[in-house]
Protein backbone atom coordinates (compact mmCIF):
# COMPACT_ATOMS: atom_id res chain seq x y z
CA UNK A 1 0.00 0.00 0.00
CA UNK A 2 2.97 2.71 1.01
CA UNK A 3 5.13 1.71 -2.26
CA UNK A 4 2.05 2.53 -4.51
CA UNK A 5 1.66 5.32 -2.62
CA UNK A 6 5.28 6.38 -3.41
CA UNK A 7 5.25 5.46 -6.91
CA UNK A 8 2.38 7.30 -7.57
CA UNK A 9 3.88 10.33 -5.78
CA UNK A 10 7.02 9.30 -8.20
CA UNK A 11 4.84 9.10 -11.32
CA UNK A 12 3.16 12.85 -10.42
CA UNK A 13 6.88 14.70 -10.07
CA UNK A 14 7.76 13.10 -13.20
CA UNK A 15 4.83 14.40 -14.52
CA UNK A 16 5.28 17.76 -13.28
CA UNK A 17 9.12 18.25 -14.69
CA UNK A 18 7.52 17.32 -18.29
CA UNK A 19 5.01 20.16 -17.46
CA UNK A 20 7.84 22.11 -16.19
CA UNK A 21 10.65 21.79 -18.82
CA UNK A 22 7.50 22.59 -21.44
CA UNK A 23 6.44 25.75 -19.89
CA UNK A 24 10.10 26.51 -19.93
CA UNK A 25 10.53 26.54 -23.49
CA UNK A 26 7.65 28.52 -24.21
CA UNK A 27 3.90 29.39 -23.38
CA UNK A 28 1.52 26.54 -23.41
CA UNK A 29 -2.05 26.07 -23.30
CA UNK A 30 -3.31 23.20 -21.04
CA UNK A 31 -4.38 21.15 -24.34
CA UNK A 32 -0.87 21.61 -25.68
CA UNK A 33 0.78 19.94 -22.15
CA UNK A 34 -1.61 17.17 -22.43
CA UNK A 35 -0.66 16.09 -25.93
CA UNK A 36 3.08 16.54 -24.20
CA UNK A 37 2.61 14.13 -21.56
CA UNK A 38 0.72 11.60 -24.06
CA UNK A 39 3.89 11.74 -26.03
CA UNK A 40 5.46 10.70 -23.08
CA UNK A 41 3.54 8.01 -22.61
CA UNK A 42 0.86 9.66 -19.75
CA UNK A 43 -2.59 9.93 -20.01
CA UNK A 44 -3.48 12.90 -18.16
CA UNK A 45 -6.94 14.84 -17.94
CA UNK A 46 -7.50 18.22 -17.66
CA UNK A 47 -8.53 17.87 -13.73
CA UNK A 48 -4.86 16.36 -13.78
CA UNK A 49 -2.84 18.59 -15.16
CA UNK A 50 -4.56 21.21 -13.40
CA UNK A 51 -3.53 19.89 -10.22
CA UNK A 52 -0.25 19.17 -11.58
CA UNK A 53 0.06 22.84 -12.36
CA UNK A 54 -1.12 24.06 -8.86
CA UNK A 55 1.86 21.65 -7.72
CA UNK A 56 4.28 23.11 -9.85
CA UNK A 57 3.85 26.72 -8.70
CA UNK A 58 3.95 25.61 -5.08
CA UNK A 59 7.03 24.51 -5.41
CA UNK A 60 8.59 26.98 -8.03
CA UNK A 61 6.23 29.77 -7.24
CA UNK A 62 6.61 31.76 -10.51
CA UNK A 63 4.27 30.58 -13.70
CA UNK A 64 2.14 32.61 -14.94
CA UNK A 65 -1.33 32.22 -16.78
CA UNK A 66 -1.84 35.01 -20.06
CA UNK A 67 -4.55 35.14 -22.82
CA UNK A 68 -7.04 32.72 -20.00
CA UNK A 69 -5.25 29.52 -20.73
CA UNK A 70 -1.90 29.69 -21.73
CA UNK A 71 0.94 29.03 -18.74
CA UNK A 72 4.24 30.26 -19.60
CA UNK A 73 7.37 31.95 -16.55
CA UNK A 74 7.80 35.51 -16.76
CA UNK A 75 11.09 36.71 -18.98
CA UNK A 76 14.08 37.00 -17.10
CA UNK A 77 16.84 39.40 -16.64
CA UNK A 78 19.83 38.53 -18.13
CA UNK A 79 21.57 38.04 -14.73
CA UNK A 80 18.65 36.01 -13.96
CA UNK A 81 19.30 34.03 -16.76
CA UNK A 82 22.28 33.32 -15.93
CA UNK A 83 21.65 32.67 -12.24
CA UNK A 84 18.97 30.29 -13.53
CA UNK A 85 21.64 28.10 -14.93
CA UNK A 86 23.61 28.05 -12.36
CA UNK A 87 20.68 26.40 -10.19
CA UNK A 88 19.07 24.19 -12.91
CA UNK A 89 22.94 22.61 -13.15
CA UNK A 90 22.84 22.60 -9.17
CA UNK A 91 19.40 20.75 -9.24
CA UNK A 92 20.35 17.95 -11.55
CA UNK A 93 23.69 17.31 -9.83
CA UNK A 94 21.63 16.78 -6.82
CA UNK A 95 18.92 14.63 -8.62
CA UNK A 96 22.17 11.99 -9.96
CA UNK A 97 23.39 12.48 -5.83
CA UNK A 98 19.71 10.88 -5.04
CA UNK A 99 20.17 8.68 -7.72
CA UNK A 100 23.22 7.06 -5.75
CA UNK A 101 20.47 5.86 -3.38
CA UNK A 102 18.46 3.94 -5.52
CA UNK A 103 16.79 0.53 -3.64
CA UNK A 104 16.60 2.31 -0.59
CA UNK A 105 13.41 4.20 1.11
CA UNK A 106 15.54 7.42 1.32
CA UNK A 107 15.82 7.25 -2.80
CA UNK A 108 11.62 7.64 -2.90
CA UNK A 109 11.19 10.35 -0.05
CA UNK A 110 14.16 12.49 -1.90
CA UNK A 111 12.82 12.00 -5.17
CA UNK A 112 9.20 12.72 -4.69
CA UNK A 113 10.55 16.22 -2.73
CA UNK A 114 12.69 17.25 -5.66
CA UNK A 115 11.38 19.72 -8.43
CA UNK A 116 14.03 20.12 -11.38
CA UNK A 117 14.85 22.13 -14.55
CA UNK A 118 15.99 21.25 -17.45
CA UNK A 119 17.23 23.10 -20.02
CA UNK A 120 19.56 22.95 -23.17
CA UNK A 121 23.03 23.68 -20.51
CA UNK A 122 22.02 20.58 -18.52
CA UNK A 123 25.04 18.46 -17.38
CA UNK A 124 24.19 15.84 -15.56
CA UNK A 125 25.47 13.46 -17.52
CA UNK A 126 28.96 15.35 -17.52
CA UNK A 127 28.82 15.83 -13.55
CA UNK A 128 27.98 12.01 -11.88
CA UNK A 129 28.31 10.45 -8.68
CA UNK A 130 29.27 6.08 -8.66
CA UNK A 131 26.68 4.61 -6.07
CA UNK A 132 28.35 2.10 -3.83
CA UNK A 133 26.98 -1.54 -1.81
CA UNK A 134 23.59 -0.77 -0.06
CA UNK A 135 22.25 -2.19 2.78
CA UNK A 136 18.79 -3.21 2.75
CA UNK A 137 15.72 -2.13 5.13
CA UNK A 138 11.91 -1.72 4.93
CA UNK A 139 9.90 1.40 3.95
CA UNK A 140 8.51 0.98 7.23
CA UNK A 141 11.51 1.45 9.67
CA UNK A 142 12.66 3.99 7.53
CA UNK A 143 9.35 5.88 7.95
CA UNK A 144 9.05 4.92 11.78
CA UNK A 145 12.37 6.40 12.80
CA UNK A 146 11.50 9.94 10.56
CA UNK A 147 8.54 10.31 12.77
CA UNK A 148 10.24 8.86 16.01
CA UNK A 149 13.21 11.39 15.20
CA UNK A 150 10.76 14.19 14.00
CA UNK A 151 8.92 13.93 17.52
CA UNK A 152 11.33 13.14 19.67
CA UNK A 153 9.48 9.71 20.35
CA UNK A 154 11.18 6.66 22.47
CA UNK A 155 11.10 3.48 20.26
CA UNK A 156 11.53 -0.10 20.75
CA UNK A 157 13.43 -3.02 18.56
CA UNK A 158 15.01 -5.91 18.15
CA UNK A 159 19.00 -5.54 17.08
CA UNK A 160 21.33 -8.35 16.41
CA UNK A 161 24.76 -6.68 16.79
CA UNK A 162 27.44 -7.14 13.55
CA UNK A 163 29.69 -8.89 16.01
CA UNK A 164 27.43 -11.66 17.20
CA UNK A 165 28.56 -14.92 16.26
CA UNK A 166 24.89 -16.93 16.40
CA UNK A 167 23.00 -14.06 14.72
CA UNK A 168 20.78 -13.47 18.10
CA UNK A 169 18.49 -10.61 18.39
CA UNK A 170 18.20 -8.66 21.82
CA UNK A 171 15.69 -5.87 22.85
CA UNK A 172 16.53 -2.36 22.70
CA UNK A 173 14.45 0.81 23.85
CA UNK A 174 16.49 4.09 22.36
CA UNK A 175 16.55 7.69 21.93
CA UNK A 176 16.87 8.06 18.45
CA UNK A 177 19.29 11.72 17.90
CA UNK A 178 20.20 10.91 14.13
CA UNK A 179 19.75 9.09 10.99
CA UNK A 180 23.37 8.45 9.51
CA UNK A 181 24.88 7.72 6.02
CA UNK A 182 28.28 6.28 6.23
CA UNK A 183 29.96 4.30 3.23
CA UNK A 184 26.15 2.46 1.83
CA UNK A 185 25.07 1.97 5.08
CA UNK A 186 22.08 4.28 7.05
CA UNK A 187 22.81 4.11 10.83
CA UNK A 188 20.54 4.90 14.34
CA UNK A 189 22.53 6.75 16.80
CA UNK A 190 20.75 7.78 20.19
CA UNK A 191 20.63 6.84 23.98
CA UNK A 192 20.47 3.63 24.24
CA UNK A 193 18.24 2.76 27.86
CA UNK A 194 18.93 -0.96 27.58
CA UNK A 195 22.68 -0.68 27.63
CA UNK A 196 22.13 2.20 30.64
CA UNK A 197 20.36 -0.97 32.32
CA UNK A 198 22.52 -3.65 31.51
CA UNK A 199 26.20 -1.82 32.10
CA UNK A 200 25.21 1.17 34.59
CA UNK A 201 29.50 1.65 34.63
CA UNK A 202 29.92 2.34 30.92
CA UNK A 203 30.74 5.75 30.54
CA UNK A 204 28.88 6.59 27.12
CA UNK A 205 25.13 5.22 26.62
CA UNK A 206 24.98 6.70 22.95
CA UNK A 207 25.65 3.87 20.56
CA UNK A 208 25.01 3.33 16.93
CA UNK A 209 22.65 0.84 15.17
CA UNK A 210 22.62 -0.52 11.58
CA UNK A 211 19.63 -0.26 10.06
CA UNK A 212 19.91 -3.20 8.20
CA UNK A 213 20.08 -4.81 11.56
CA UNK A 214 16.70 -3.71 12.97
CA UNK A 215 13.42 -5.58 13.08
CA UNK A 216 10.35 -5.02 14.89
CA UNK A 217 10.17 -1.48 15.95
CA UNK A 218 7.51 0.56 17.71
CA UNK A 219 7.14 3.55 19.38
CA UNK A 220 7.73 3.53 23.39
CA UNK A 221 4.74 3.37 25.10
CA UNK A 222 4.10 4.36 28.94
CA UNK A 223 5.71 7.26 30.91
CA UNK A 224 8.43 7.53 28.72
CA UNK A 225 6.85 7.58 25.06
CA UNK A 226 8.49 10.81 24.44
CA UNK A 227 12.50 12.67 25.22
CA UNK A 228 13.97 15.91 25.72
CA UNK A 229 16.45 16.04 22.77
CA UNK A 230 19.49 16.78 24.81
CA UNK A 231 22.18 19.92 23.37
CA UNK A 232 25.42 16.92 23.48
CA UNK A 233 22.85 14.78 20.58
CA UNK A 234 25.52 15.17 17.46
CA UNK A 235 27.40 12.11 16.82
CA UNK A 236 29.45 14.90 14.28
CA UNK A 237 31.07 16.71 17.63
CA UNK A 238 31.91 13.03 18.88
CA UNK A 239 34.23 12.26 16.14
CA UNK A 240 37.91 13.13 15.73
CA UNK A 241 38.40 12.29 11.92
CA UNK A 242 36.72 11.48 8.59
CA UNK A 243 37.02 7.31 8.71
CA UNK A 244 33.44 6.85 9.09
CA UNK A 245 30.65 6.11 12.12
CA UNK A 246 33.00 4.50 14.66
CA UNK A 247 34.58 6.27 17.35
CA UNK A 248 36.82 4.86 20.42
CA UNK A 249 36.94 6.22 24.28
CA UNK A 250 39.99 8.04 23.84
CA UNK A 251 41.66 10.42 21.72
CA UNK A 252 45.03 9.01 20.62
CA UNK A 253 47.97 10.23 18.11
CA UNK A 254 48.41 8.08 14.72
CA UNK A 255 51.83 8.07 12.64
CA UNK A 256 51.16 6.09 9.39
CA UNK A 257 53.51 5.60 6.88
CA UNK A 258 53.07 5.21 2.75
CA UNK A 259 54.66 5.22 -0.22
CA UNK A 260 54.33 4.82 -3.71
CA UNK A 261 50.72 5.44 -5.19
CA UNK A 262 49.19 5.38 -1.78
CA UNK A 263 51.39 8.26 -0.51
CA UNK A 264 50.33 10.61 -3.70
CA UNK A 265 46.80 9.80 -3.16
CA UNK A 266 46.45 10.05 0.61
CA UNK A 267 48.23 13.22 0.63
CA UNK A 268 45.76 14.98 -1.63
CA UNK A 269 43.00 15.08 0.76
CA UNK A 270 42.31 15.86 4.43
CA UNK A 271 42.05 12.86 6.65
CA UNK A 272 41.63 14.97 10.03
CA UNK A 273 41.52 18.60 10.91
CA UNK A 274 45.32 18.32 12.57
CA UNK A 275 47.24 15.99 10.25
CA UNK A 276 50.29 16.71 9.74
CA UNK A 277 52.23 14.82 6.48
CA UNK A 278 56.30 14.86 6.23
CA UNK A 279 58.63 13.45 4.06
CA UNK A 280 60.74 10.52 5.23
CA UNK A 281 64.30 10.81 3.42
CA UNK A 282 65.57 7.88 5.10
CA UNK A 283 63.23 5.19 4.20
CA UNK A 284 61.38 7.26 1.16
CA UNK A 285 57.82 7.71 0.70
CA UNK A 286 55.73 10.02 3.58
CA UNK A 287 54.40 10.14 6.89
CA UNK A 288 51.25 11.64 8.18
CA UNK A 289 50.54 12.42 11.64
CA UNK A 290 47.05 13.24 13.27
CA UNK A 291 45.02 12.90 16.34
CA UNK A 292 41.78 10.24 15.89
CA UNK A 293 39.82 8.36 18.09
CA UNK A 294 38.47 5.84 14.83
CA UNK A 295 41.01 3.17 15.20
CA UNK A 296 39.20 -0.01 13.86
CA UNK A 297 38.51 2.30 10.14
CA UNK A 298 42.11 3.63 10.73
CA UNK A 299 43.21 0.27 10.84
CA UNK A 300 40.95 -1.14 8.01
CA UNK A 301 41.96 1.67 5.61
CA UNK A 302 45.86 0.99 6.23
CA UNK A 303 44.92 -2.10 5.16
CA UNK A 304 43.39 -1.24 1.88
CA UNK A 305 46.77 0.05 1.12
CA UNK A 306 48.98 -2.47 1.68
CA UNK A 307 51.75 -2.95 1.43
CA UNK A 308 52.43 0.80 0.39
CA UNK A 309 51.40 1.51 4.42
CA UNK A 310 52.03 0.17 7.69
CA UNK A 311 51.51 1.91 10.98
CA UNK A 312 54.50 3.26 13.28
CA UNK A 313 52.03 4.97 16.23
CA UNK A 314 50.61 3.96 18.51
CA UNK A 315 51.85 0.79 20.13
CA UNK A 316 48.26 -0.91 19.75
CA UNK A 317 47.51 -0.36 16.58
CA UNK A 318 50.80 -1.81 15.24
CA UNK A 319 50.42 -4.74 16.65
CA UNK A 320 46.80 -5.19 15.52
CA UNK A 321 47.82 -4.51 11.89
CA UNK A 322 50.99 -7.26 12.30
CA UNK A 323 47.91 -9.51 13.67
CA UNK A 324 46.09 -9.17 10.35
CA UNK A 325 49.39 -9.13 7.76
CA UNK A 326 50.29 -12.54 9.86
CA UNK A 327 46.32 -13.59 9.52
CA UNK A 328 46.78 -13.18 5.67
CA UNK A 329 50.01 -14.70 5.29
CA UNK A 330 48.51 -18.06 7.19
CA UNK A 331 45.55 -18.07 4.93
CA UNK A 332 47.97 -17.19 1.83
CA UNK A 333 50.17 -20.62 2.75
CA UNK A 334 47.07 -22.30 3.23
CA UNK A 335 45.83 -21.72 -0.21
CA UNK A 336 49.75 -22.28 -1.90
CA UNK A 337 49.81 -26.04 0.26
CA UNK A 338 46.20 -26.90 -1.31
CA UNK A 339 46.89 -26.23 -4.53
CA UNK A 340 50.93 -28.16 -4.33
CA UNK A 341 48.70 -31.41 -2.98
Amino acid sequence: MRRGRFARQQTAMSRINIIDRAINQGGKTLEELQQILRQHGYSASHATVSRDLLSLKEIVGNWERINGNTYCYPEKTWEEAEASKLQETAHKLTQNLIESFDGTPFYYEALGCHNLHHSKHDLSDRIIFMGQPMAQFSLELWLTLRKAISENRNISFEYRARKSKNGEYHKHTVQPYQLIFDAGNWNLYGFDYTLNIRDKAAKNKKRLFALSNIKNITFHEGKQEFFELPRDFDYRDTVSGTFGCYTDEKTQTYKIHFSGYAANFVQDKIWAKNQVITADEKNGGIEMTFLSNQSKPILNWIMQWSPEAYPIEPPELVEEWKKRVQGTYETMKKLDSGKSE
